[in-house]
């Protein structure tokens, strides 16, 4: 079936002036018989549980869902999507923008995007604590513009690409191992200020273990946990402190994470005015 809600309608109901090149897609993708608008909101956020997902965005006027048809793709749940929405708006409480259905995601996860004093705000039916919802945007034209100010910038953006390594943090089955984890993320990040002249490791347990290193004519010796081939990210705060030893004060060495990484674990080499950065583009756990 064909969606008959033009463009103006939805921008007199939401009160919102589109900017042009979402109102030509708008035309293009209507205009060829299909019935859903596809956005993604990773330009916004690195919340996982939406920067990775393409919402299928309706817009709904007078905060009415009921009268509103959600269309869908094939083996989707029409009645469920609409009840599962209503029950997550009622618990809101908010002004509701759209309701979104990622049908990419193996979850197949629902949510919903509403406003709340002025920002945009969303849901995930599946991930989101109850009553609890994640920033998204100052405005609607952030939402919908991916070149805008606002946008999430990339980690690439942020660092220059010797500052930082990331890599499967599911690596270390032997004490060994921790010798190419403490050159990739360390040695090679730290631009020339590290270099490592010898690496023992004694496995004390099948719980512990014990680093012997000596970098920049520095001696130093830590514990980790096995955490059955993990990388023990307490090597980082290991490996700062051994930059005051060195007296290497303008950056540290610290841990970041992307959306889309999975079990990908991510060290950056960075300044504070950097980290700062990084923290607030969503690379840097709080």
């Amino acid at each position: 079936m064909k969606n008959n809600i033009s463009i103006k309608k939805v921008e007199k109901a939401i009160g919102f002036k589109f900017p042009k090149e979402l109102e030509r897609f708008y035309d293009d993708y209507f205009s060829a018989d299909k019935n859903e608008l596809i956005f993604k909101v990773s330009h916004l956020t690195n919340k996982w549980m939406f920067s990775n997902y393409h919402f299928w965005l309706l817009f709904i006027g007078d905060n009415d869902i009921s009268n509103f048809d959600i269309y869908k793709s094939e083996n989707t749940n029409k009645i469920s999507i609409i009840k599962a929405s209503e029950m997550i708006k009622d618990s809101l409480k908010e002004n509701v923008l759209c309701f979104a259905w990622s049908h990419d995601c193996t979850e197949k996860d629902t949510g919903l995007f509403f406003k709340a004093d002025g920002k945009i705000y969303g849901h995930s039916g599946n991930f989101s604590d109850e009553c609890e919802a994640e920033f998204i945007a100052d405005s609607l034209y952030d939402l919908f513009n991916i070149e805008t100010d606002n946008r999430i910038l990339k980690i690439n953006e942020i660092l220059s690409d010797n500052q930082w390594y990331y890599g499967d943090q599911e690596c270390v089955d032997d004490i060994q191992d921790y010798e190419r984890v403490i050159r990739d993320y360390f040695v090679n990040t730290s631009n020339g200020r590290l270099y490592l002249e010898k690496f023992d490791g004694l496995e004390i347990d099948s719980e512990n273990r014990k680093l012997k290193l000596t970098l920049n004519q520095q001696e130093c010796e830590f514990e980790l946990l096995t955490r059955n081939g993990w990388i023990d990210t307490v090597i980082i705060e290991e490996m700062n402190k051994l930059l005051n030893r060195l007296n290497i004060s303008r950056k540290q060495f610290v841990e970041i994470r992307d959306s889309s990484w999975g079990q990908e674990l991510g060290i950056a080499f960075a300044s504070k005015s950097q980290r700062d950065n990084l923290k607030r583009n969503g690379y840097i756990k709080e």
